[in-house]
């Protein structure tokens, strides 16, 4: 179906199946009119919107531009319910770092103070040192701030162990193409 927009108002898809004119008519059976018709009412065909995630972003369009953008939500209820995932994913997640370090510590293994680091990373992940819960996508390491910087001083025993536990978290809680 075709993107329309109607004097400046936000595009919708498809055309109204009534129209009041300016002069206080009635217009209806729209789609039967043809475009210069269309054009002369105020209607102007756009693109069609790019896609997007509607659980956390939406779409805005620009009127100067007669572009799309898509943008992090502002629906509070969202916001809320991505931090309250984002909190619940970053205690699992936490949790699968610490089973692991724990099996391999009863197995004889020595924890580096540089593992505490690579915990206290997942300790980061809040409202307070993040503007948006949109940033992150929990598949990734890099993205909740596992970088080869950061973790550097770890083991490779260590390293492994971290690898490990994300797999851990994302074949117990991923759902393929969500981004969460």
């Amino acid at each position: 179906m075709v993107w329309y927009q109607y004097k400046n108002e936000p595009p919708k898809n498809g055309l109204p199946h009534r129209l009041r004119t300016e002069d206080g008519s009635t217009r209806t059976c729209l789609c039967e009119c043809s475009e210069e018709e269309l054009t002369s009412m105020g209607f102007v065909v756009v693109s069609d919107p790019p896609n997007y995630n509607s659980n956390t972003q939406e779409i805005v369009y620009d009127n100067e531009t007669s572009t799309w953008s898509v943008e992090d939500t502002t629906d509070v209820v969202k916001v809320e319910d991505a931090w309250e995932q984002n909190d619940m994913f970053r205690d699992k997640l936490k949790i699968n770092l610490l089973n692991s370090a724990l099996k391999y510590s009863r197995s004889g293994g020595i924890i580096s103070t540089h593992f505490d680091g690579a915990i206290s990373i997942l300790d980061n992940v809040t409202r307070d040192n993040y503007s948006t819960p949109f940033e992150f996508d929990w598949r990734y390491p890099s993205s909740v701030g596992y970088t080869n910087e950061v973790v550097a001083g770890i083991t490779s025993t260590e390293h492994r162990m971290i690898n490990s536990a994300f797999v851990d978290f994302i074949d117990e809680t991923y759902i393929p193409n969500q981004k969460y």
